[in-house]
């Protein structure tokens, strides 16, 4: 072929290994997004998301179970919600939805290499690349917010990057503005671009770029305190506070040296771009603000390897970058060294992971068998376990992590659960782990206390009794285990 040259040759090599990691990507999708709940937020996204859809939010805390909170805007939520009513509330419509939102967000990597690059064959690789770690094969179908803001963000960047140079770049605006309200840190794609047009001088522009983001998000967000009467920045802002306010610095650095490490050959690539550049090009500038913004986020308790999915997606497009830039037959030893580092680790991970059935047989059926205890409850229940309790088809008390929170800082008093657990009014309990247990951040010391003094164990799943702390077991994505208790 005439275009078969050597360089076609290798990219094509690492097309093929990437292209192997998809591959192990739709298969762990097919065995697990029929799964029950695997991710921690996920029941409590599905839940919140219904009573948006169904006009049954409230910005305002109520006085009586179930008590509900948003960490989080409400674009995601009402996108969720309104898909679930079309095709059912559950966990399986919500990770198909999730999984929309990762290919649109490799995607838009194609489609921005593609602009900045011509290139077609390198913006695939771009593409495909993010998903070669198990980390993000994983995360690809947890029903979050995370990936739809990102998706946003990166489409705003995208529709910049074909307009910088007219008025059309305001196209940018609205998509920002909704990256925005699906998570308010999603600030980094319309940082980039007014620090882009400050660099290059364009003052009148970045005053009309910035204002009119401003004026949008500003708007919106003023109408929004007025209409909840400060409800919506109690929600969104105030009650983000946490108790302790940081993370350790050791969980910090090992989600940063986890994603350096299983992403080094992009990181390794697009740091090689970086360094032949010299002009500030817009991907320069996406990375440093994705880097800062993302590693910040991270020193919030609960923060995890998520946080940094849109740095890992920047990373990528800069390895992209990389791949169009260099002289590949100068530089086949960073190329090769990439592509063989990411097919070891794939054989690696398809030996780890082919063999495993998570969660296994029996705790599905143990799933199943709790789901149809908790049938028919009259009270809310207390849960670790949200999507359990949806399936059976009753409501959360709470979501344990963010009101244990929110007493801590005293916008919310547990006066009412600590009754109705003392008066054994909530019927079921189901925990993560088994209780009392000083490890457990999300249910404080008086709740633990009150559900041992109050509640006996009718059946558990997924707990490790040979670590002598009764840890659950642990699979490649997530640890699982639940305890269900019932009302002496």
């Amino acid at each position: 072929m005439k275009n078969l040259n050597f360089r076609t040759i290798i990219l094509l090599c690492l097309l093929a290994v990437c292209s192997l990691w998809v591959g192990m990507w739709i298969i762990r999708v097919v065995q697990n997004i029929g799964q029950p709940q695997i991710e921690y937020s996920e029941g409590f996204n599905i839940y919140i998301a219904h009573l948006f859809a169904t006009g049954k939010w409230s910005w305002q805390i109520a006085s009586t179970p179930p008590f509900s909170t948003s960490f989080y805007p409400p674009v995601g939520f009402y996108v969720l919600g309104y898909f679930q009513r079309v095709f059912g509330e559950s966990l399986v419509s919500g990770r198909i939805l999730n999984l929309m939102y990762t290919l649109g967000c490799l995607l838009m990597i194609f489609l921005i290499v593609k602009h900045e690059t011509k290139d077609k064959l390198v913006s695939l690789i771009a593409a495909l690349l993010p998903m070669t770690a198990i980390t993000m094969i994983a995360w690809s179908f947890f029903i979050r917010v995370d990936l739809l803001g990102i998706f946003f963000d990166l489409v705003g960047v995208y529709l910049f990057l074909r307009n910088k140079d007219n008025l059309k770049m305001l196209w940018a605006i609205p998509v920002f503005v909704l990256a925005f309200y699906t998570k308010q840190s999603m600030v980094t794609g319309v940082i980039t671009c007014i620090v882009y047009l400050l660099i290059h001088k364009e003052w009148r522009r970045t005053l009309f770029f910035g204002g009119a983001f401003a004026v949008i998000a500003g708007g919106i967000f003023l109408t929004a305190v007025i209409l909840t009467h400060g409800d919506y920045l109690r929600e969104i802002y105030l009650y983000q506070r946490t108790v302790p306010a940081y993370q350790s610095a050791a969980v910090i650095l090992a989600n940063v040296l986890i994603a350096i490490v299983i992403y080094v050959p992009a990181t390794i690539m697009a740091a090689a771009w970086w360094t032949g550049q010299k002009k500030w090009e817009v991907s320069r500038i996406f990375i440093i603000f994705t880097l800062i913004v993302n590693i910040s986020n991270l020193v919030h308790p609960g923060g995890n390897f998520n946080y940094l999915f849109e740095s890992i997606f920047v990373i990528c497009i800069l390895a992209g970058m990389y791949l169009n830039y260099a002289d590949i037959e100068k530089d086949i030893r960073a190329v090769m060294a990439s592509t063989i580092f990411m097919f070891v680790a794939f054989m690696l991970a398809a030996i780890g992971l082919m063999g495993e059935a998570f969660p296994t047989a029996q705790y599905r059926a143990n799933v199943a068998q709790a789901v149809s205890i908790l049938k028919g409850a009259d009270y809310p229940i207390l849960t670790e376990n949200a999507g359990m309790v949806l399936a059976a088809g009753d409501v959360p008390y709470y979501e344990p992590f963010v009101f244990t929170n929110l007493n801590a800082l005293g916008y919310w008093s547990e006066t009412k659960l600590l009754s109705d657990l003392d008066t054994k009014k909530v019927p079921y309990v189901v925990t993560e782990y088994p209780l009392p247990n000083p490890g457990v951040k999300r249910i404080d010391t008086a709740t633990q206390n009150a559900i041992v003094a109050n509640y006996h164990v009718i059946l558990e799943s997924g707990i490790n009794r040979d670590s002598g702390k009764g840890t659950s077991e642990t699979g490649i994505y997530a640890e699982y285990s639940f305890v269900l208790w019932k009302a002496n």
